[in-house]
């Protein structure tokens, strides 16, 4: 069966959102994106609920793989890892940050977080963004933001209490 890339976002984003965790269907729905060639259909919505998603379901994918063992926990996490570098890949190299609201920028920084999957680049790039486009940010996007950052130790947290504005405040993110 062919699904459009609506239709995956927003069986990830349902699932998620009423905080069902259906390993099995989460599996397949990944296995599907990460074995596409690429991404180009997929907008920026639809990436920024992917990823949210999977990294809200992170922590409950994994919860009862205790009895399936090592293996099946290594081969699950592998995969969460590969879709993301997979979507991560997409955004930068087809440069489309122009592309996403404000909330989707701080969305897909935090769902990277929130798995903790670095990816340098990408968040190069969200910072670019988002310091051009500061003064669209809501201030709950901003907070998103900024905490994405911090928790991925691209950012000094003093500079949070020294730097006043939003884009100061990227200009100081620092890069492994």
């Amino acid at each position: 069966a062919s699904f459009a890339p609506q239709s995956f976002s927003n069986v990830f984003w349902a699932y998620a959102t009423v905080d069902i965790p259906h390993l099995p269907l989460f599996s397949r729905l990944m296995d599907h994106i990460i074995k596409l060639g690429k991404l180009d259909k997929f907008n920026s919505i639809c990436l920024a609920n992917i990823t949210w998603a999977c990294a809200k379901k992170y922590e409950i994918m994994y919860e009862g793989l205790e009895e399936g063992g090592v293996q099946e926990d290594t081969k699950q996490k592998q995969r969460h890892r590969i879709l993301f570098q997979k979507i991560a890949q997409h955004i930068v190299g087809a440069n489309i940050f122009d592309q996403f609201e404000t909330q989707h920028l701080s969305r897909i920084a935090a769902a990277y977080a929130d798995a903790r999957i670095k990816h340098p680049r990408l968040f190069q790039k969200l910072a670019l963004a988002s310091a051009q486009r500061r003064d669209e940010f809501a201030p709950q996007s901003i907070a998103f933001m900024l905490n994405a950052f911090a928790r991925m130790n691209l950012i000094k947290v003093n500079a949070l209490y020294q730097r006043a504005k939003f884009g100061k405040i990227l200009n100081f993110v620092e890069y492994p």
